[in-house]
């Protein structure tokens, strides 16, 4: 059962994320940015998640550098 959580909180962020992305386009910065720093947190918080590193690596990609240390 906890491995199955696992499995769901991650194509749960993932599919957040893969959203996010597609809608970068049409979205102000701004929004994005704190969209994706909210989903980042989500995920840091949440201790049942597999591949936790590889969506946190994802997230930083999409943030620039100024906005991932503030």
């Amino acid at each position: 059962v906890k491995e199955k959580k696992g499995y769901k909180n991650f194509i749960r962020h993932t599919k957040k994320l893969v959203q996010l992305t597609a809608e970068a386009d049409y979205m102000a910065k701004s929004d994005l940015y704190k969209k994706i720093g909210t989903l980042k947190e989500k995920v840091e918080e949440s201790d049942n998640i597999y591949a936790k590193s590889w969506i946190l690596s994802k997230c930083a990609l999409l943030l620039p550098e100024e906005v991932a240390l503030a």
